[in-house]
């Protein structure tokens, strides 16, 4: 009985996650779209990108929050060595609703209203992205 009920539970995860992460049917955003060649510019390994999100849930957090930022994404760099299955760098890490934490390329932010943040008084050992082999797992595979 409580496997059935696991299993339920599962698919009841699985279709929330899903229907959350469409897009929302209003535009609730507040700020332009980032440009992808100005801000892959000025990002740093350590840089936390905030995001503007669009779908469901992002018009969720932003309500809840009272804030213009839904999501977050440590940049780690091309220097962690992370590429796609179609090998495209990947050199941010962030937390999906749907796919859990993986690794992402810039692209998935296209079109969205970001924001830097960028950590001060780290020294150098600490704010130099972590071993490649941690990634692994997370959608990604190391060069």
């Amino acid at each position: 009985m409580a496997q059935a009920s696991a299993a339920g539970m599962g698919w009841l995860g699985a279709w929330l996650s899903r229907y959350l992460s469409q897009p929302s049917s209003g535009d609730g955003t507040v700020g332009l779209p980032t440009d992808p060649a100005l801000l892959q510019a000025c990002l740093q390994p350590g840089d936390v990108l905030l995001v503007e999100g669009q779908s469901r849930i992002s018009v969720a957090i932003k309500y809840l929050t009272q804030t213009t930022w839904s999501h977050a994404a440590l940049h780690v760099g091309a220097g962690a060595g992370l590429v796609d299955a179609r090998g495209r760098p990947c050199s941010f890490i962030e937390a999906d609703v749907e796919h859990g934490v993986r690794a992402v390329g810039l692209d998935e932010y296209a079109g969205l209203h970001t924001r830097v943040c960028r950590p001060v008084g780290l020294d150098a050992p600490r704010s130099t992205p972590c071993s490649a082999t941690r990634w692994r797992g997370w959608g990604c595979t190391t060069t």
